[in-house]
């Protein structure tokens, strides 16, 4: 299957795609200002296309005419289903806790930063890099639920941007 956007492992990745620069600009803006414009421009166009359905539907029409206002109506019943999706895309996991050691008993390396992915029944995963811009080295480290004494958050960080070095 096509992705619909060509991100796509974006926690390992060197650095973001080139194109589209657009999306980018959504992915790493200092604050959520554009992706809220995004996400009304989404809404706004399954609107007007609503409205268009609703005002095709009050003229009565031939076979054709009723043909085409069915297919609009399941156009925009897509249009509708994929809203969270495109918008879903754009907002999942983008803020992340930053954490202050892995185990919760030693301390992190100095120079180094991590932060919990995923918190699951039997495991945990963190995202893991050296602080330092010549050392920009990640790598994701899963340890056994049972291995992690507490977890400390120091706080949340907007992931995309700071491992892309724009926070």
């Amino acid at each position: 299957m096509k992705k619909c956007f060509l991100f796509g492992n974006l926690l390992l990745a060197p650095a973001l795609p080139p194109e589209p620069a657009w999306l980018s600009a959504l992915l790493i803006g200092k604050d959520d200002t554009l992706l809220a414009l995004f996400f009304a421009g989404l809404v706004a166009s399954v609107a007007v296309t609503g409205g268009l359905l609703i005002w095709g539907g009050r003229e009565p029409g031939d076979a054709a005419t009723r043909a085409l206002f069915w297919l609009l109506a399941f156009l925009v019943a897509v249009q509708i289903l994929l809203l969270p999706i495109n918008y879903g895309t754009l907002i999942a996991d983008k803020i992340l806790p930053k954490v202050a050691s892995l185990d919760g008993a030693a301390p992190l390396p100095s120079g180094q930063d991590a932060w919990l992915v995923w918190e699951g029944n039997t495991g945990m995963t963190y995202l893991v890099r050296g602080a330092a811009q010549d050392d920009a080295r990640r790598s994701l480290v899963t340890l056994n639920r049972g291995d992690v004494k507490r977890v400390e958050i120091l706080g949340y960080d907007r992931i995309i941007a700071k491992i892309f070095g724009r926070t």
